[in-house]
């Protein structure tokens, strides 16, 4: 799995929900998303670009934790 589309309807990504997804490149969070959990993306080691919308109120410890191409 390359990219990720939350749909709308999501209001939380849960804890360790995409840890470990070494091939993660890129992800759209969508407004809908308040939360963003412990360990949510932690070791997503190809994760090099995400956006976080304003509604993003609490993120979590460690949520990108090792995502050591993350450039964006």
């Amino acid at each position: 799995m390359e990219s990720i589309d939350i749909p709308n309807s999501v209001t939380k990504i849960g804890e360790s929900a995409f840890s470990g997804c070494k091939s993660l490149e890129n992800i759209d969070i969508p407004n809908s998303v308040t939360e963003i959990s412990d360990y949510a993306f932690s070791r997503c080691s190809s994760l090099n670009n995400i956006d976080i919308p304003n509604s993003v109120t609490k993120i979590g410890k460690s949520a990108f934790r090792g995502c050591s191409s993350l450039n964006n």
